[in-house]
Order: structure tokens, then C-alpha cells, then sequence
């Protein structure tokens, strides 16, 4: 494949390579002309025994004539021209390598999923079982300042779907969560958002004391962007928080994590059923959507080796079904972090 190339040179000898001798009327003169070639190889070409006329620039493009050896442009189209040629050419190039990457990006997760074991699936067939199911509703509860007999539980249970929904007046996210443990796992789910409304996977260790919660990584998706986060060396890390509650000023704390998280701008449609895959493996975290490759990001603390639990935290409602956790067997050249 031939690259897009232009240069320029000067030079008053002309050569074989070139074009017969244009003659102009002198009340049409031509200041500057664009000499387009068929395409050839890069890597031997210009030669430097091959001089270019002065005021002649030379097009180097796929998309070139290929019945003629030059086309000669006059001064009044001439740049026009030739950047349409080359953004074309390059347009082409990119979306050549686009469609080369995209299929192999898209099965990134399902060849995970085909070298591991089902630890978790839940379709939401039945009542959230207490044992295997964690609320923060009694935060909610004490921070909306709802009598104590009157419960409003944040997660229910409909029709196979989980619905979490924060409780007015709560000053936290309604958080719903359940136990599994994973070094390296894919997260599989369904989900339906409202307009302009977002959810959060969010992968815990309570037995991490270096973060607030055991807070390690998360996926954030809303109707127009996907975020991935490495919270255990970023927002959550406890020398993090201690400089915000001391008084840190915004500035310092968004230097002290740059480059702890990545956001990918991307649609997604409300009202609407997505299925969300999440690799987790290593220092790395793949998302897709709707089997679309999305984002990828690697940090630190995603490779923290001993997760405990996932949770969605919903700042203010989501429907999830279809719940599935694949744990991915650890490689022999893994090593714990502390």
C-alpha cells in the first residue's frame, strides 16, 4: 500500500520524469502548479539523482489517475486539489486500518470468556438473598431522614430485572452488591438507562486498607461517555482523601491522579437494552458494548490481585439483568501486589 507523500524542491533541470513543457499565455500566467504521479514506492522514491522543477509539487496518491502519468492543475484550483487528493488518501488509509483493527478488538472478550469458568449468574428470577446481596439502604434511610418504618429499599427485584433506584434525599449513591472473588475475571450484564443518567460497575476489596471501602477500579457508562478508573491509586487512595479533607486545592488533587483514569465519549441510546462486557486482566481493562469495542485502559491498581465483590452504584436509577461473572485462571508469571 502507498502512503499519501508530498515535497517540495527546487531545482532548474529538468529530467525525463517530467511532463512536456506547458506553454501559458502570458495573460494567464501560472505561479504554481501541482504535478500528481502515479503511486510508487516510498521507500525508492525520490531518488536523489531526480530533480523537481522549481514551483512544482510533487503528489504522491493511491487515488492518482492511473490512465495518465501527470495531471497538471492550474494556480486558480491548484492547492484546493491537491489537499482534497491527499485528505482523501488519508481518510482511506485510516479507514483501511480501522476495519484491519476493529475485528480483532471485538473479540477480545470473548476469547476470555472461552478460557474461563462461570463463578457467577444471576437472572434476577428471584428476590436479592441477603446473604449474597448488599444494600446501603440504611444510609439512605438515616440521610433522607425516613422513619425507621418506613423502609425504602433501593434494589428490587421485577420481571427478572434488578431495578436500583436511590432514595430521594440520600447523600450517597443507592449501592447494590454482591460477593465474588477474582484476580482476572470478565463481567457480563444487561442494562437500561434513563435520559442523561449513568451507573458504575465498581470492583471492591474490603481487605485493602490502603483505600477508602476497598475501593480498586470502575467502569462508569451514562448515555454519552464511558469511564474506566483506577481508584486504588487515584480518588480512593487514602493519602488522596487525606489531602482533600486537609484542604487541598482542586488543582493539586487533579495532578496527584492524572492519568489514573480515561474517558472514551460515546453514545448510548436511553430507553433502550446494551449488554456491557468488562475484561479485567492484569493492568488492564477492556469495555464493550453492544459486542463494539469501546475503551481500553491500564493502570496499577487494577492489578491489584485479590478482588472481593462488585457492586453497581447508581446515582440515580438503572435496570440490570442478565448478570454473569467468568473468572479467568491467574497466569503462572502473575505476582501478588500489596
Amino acid at each position: 500500500m502507498v502512503l499519501p507523500f508530498f515535497g517540495i524542491e527546487k531545482c532548474g533541470q529538468p529530467n525525463s520524469l517530467h511532463p512536456p513543457e506547458r506553454t501559458h499565455s502570458a495573460k494567464t500566467p501560472i505561479t504554481s502548479d501541482i504535478l500528481v504521479e502515479k503511486p510508487v514506492n516510498l521507500f525508492h522514491w525520490p531518488s536523489p539523482n531526480i530533480k523537481i522543477p522549481e514551483k512544482i509539487i510533487r503528489l504522491n496518491s493511491p487515488l492518482c489517475n492511473s490512465q495518465t502519468d501527470y495531471i497538471m492543475l492550474n494556480s486558480k484550483n491548484s492547492l484546493p486539489s491537491f489537499f482534497h487528493h491527499w485528505l482523501v488518501s488519508f481518510g482511506a488509509l485510516a479507514l483501511l486500518a480501522t476495519v484491519s483493527i476493529e475485528p480483532a478488538r471485538s473479540q477480545i472478550i470473548e476469547k476470555a470468556i472461552s478460557r474461563a469458568d462461570l463463578v457467577l449468574s444471576n437472572n434476577f428470577a428471584q428476590p436479592l438473598n441477603a446473604q449474597d446481596w448488599w444494600t446501603n439502604d440504611s444510609r439512605a434511610q438515616k440521610s433522607a431522614k425516613i422513619a425507621k418504618n418506613r423502609m425504602v429499599p433501593q434494589a428490587n427485584v421485577k420481571d427478572g430485572v434488578l431495578q436500583i433506584r436511590r432514595t430521594a434525599g440520600s447523600d450517597h449513591a443507592a449501592v447494590a452488591r454482591t460477593k465474588v472473588q477474582f484476580q482476572n475475571a470478565v463481567i457480563t450484564c444487561k442494562f437500561l438507562l434513563a435520559d442523561n443518567q449513568k451507573f458504575s460497575v465498581n470492583i471492591n476489596d474490603p481487605n485493602c486498607k490502603t483505600v477508602h471501602a476497598g475501593h480498586l477500579c470502575r467502569v462508569e457508562v451514562s448515555t454519552t461517555s464511558v469511564v474506566i478508573q483506577d481508584q486504588k491509586t487515584g480518588t480512593m487512595a487514602n493519602e488522596h482523601r487525606k489531602l482533600k479533607e486537609n484542604g487541598a486545592s482542586k488543582a493539586e488533587l487533579a495532578k496527584r491522579v492524572k492519568g489514573k483514569s480515561k474517558m472514551t465519549k460515546r453514545t448510548t441510546q436511553a430507553s433502550q437494552w446494551h449488554e456491557l462486557k468488562i475484561l479485567l486482566e492484569g493492568e488492564k481493562i477492556v469495555v464493550q458494548i453492544d459486542n463494539e469495542f469501546v475503551s481500553q485502559f491500564s493502570s496499577s491498581g487494577i492489578g491489584h490481585p485479590t478482588k472481593e465483590n462488585i457492586a453497581f452504584s447508581v446515582p440515580r436509577m438503572v435496570d440490570i439483568k442478565n448478570l454473569a461473572v467468568y473468572r479467568i485462571a491467574a497466569q503462572p508469571s502473575e505476582t501478588e501486589q500489596p
